[in-house]
């Protein structure tokens, strides 16, 4: 029978020892140029990215990809692994908090151009409340 894999195994898979990368960005993601760059995350620096989003704040995912994307000299980061790799953090942060952690990465604070979580967002801090 297999076991089930943490969320923090699943987080520690994103992250090493490949990531973060510089790929060419498929064209379509960067209004049709070719030769742009494109940094695939490290979930683990994404979630230190979310840790320092303040109390009582937001920050838009994409100006998160962004500010990743010039600290790694990228043109962009990957927005499909930084989706899925947020959805890793949160998971992550309601396991630590099941487990009685009260220092969990505040996931909720990462917002979409509408000010709102993303809907796989929600649904994981609506079961974890």
């Amino acid at each position: 029978m297999k076991t089930r894999v943490s969320w923090k195994e699943k987080l520690d898979r994103a992250s090493a020892p490949k990531n973060p990368h510089i790929d060419e960005a498929p064209p379509q993601w960067v209004g049709g140029k070719l030769g742009m760059k494109m940094v695939i995350p490290s979930a683990w620096e994404l979630e230190k990215m979310i840790r320092q989003i303040p109390e009582g704040k937001t920050r838009n995912i994409k100006d998160i990809r962004d500010a990743y994307a010039r600290t790694h000299g990228a043109d962009i980061t990957c927005p499909l692994t930084s989706g899925i790799f947020l959805r890793i953090i949160a998971e992550y942060a309601e396991e630590q908090r099941a487990l009685g952690e009260k220092d969990i990465t505040p996931y909720w604070r990462v917002v979409t151009d509408n000010g709102k979580m993303p809907p796989k967002i929600q649904t994981i801090y609506s079961r974890g409340r």
